[in-house]
């Protein structure tokens, strides 16, 4: 049994070959963004990153709040008039 089988619990199943954690470069190329975009974001605590000293790193669940974050919903349609004008065709 190794060490990361004793990390999860001693149960050798539960290794998976998903990282823990990903590099920038690794995050980056799943989010399908630029890793000098990656890491000056996470350099400015913009985006959920995990320092392990001076070395940057993304879990799986920073990930998915990245990718959470710039979810945007789609757009209400503005009335263009106000309530009570009317268009009046000639």
């Amino acid at each position: 049994m190794g060490a990361r089988d004793r990390d999860l619990g001693g149960n050798p199943e539960a290794v998976t070959d998903t990282p823990l954690l990903y590099t920038a470069e690794q995050a980056a190329a799943l989010l399908q963004v630029p890793v000098s975009w990656l890491r000056r974001k996470a350099t400015a605590r913009a985006v959920p990153c995990v320092f392990i000293g001076k070395h940057l790193r993304f879990s799986a669940h920073n990930l998915e709040m990245i990718i959470k974050a710039g979810a945007c919903t789609p757009a209400q349609q503005h009335e263009r008039r106000s309530a009570g004008q009317q268009h009046r065709h000639a």
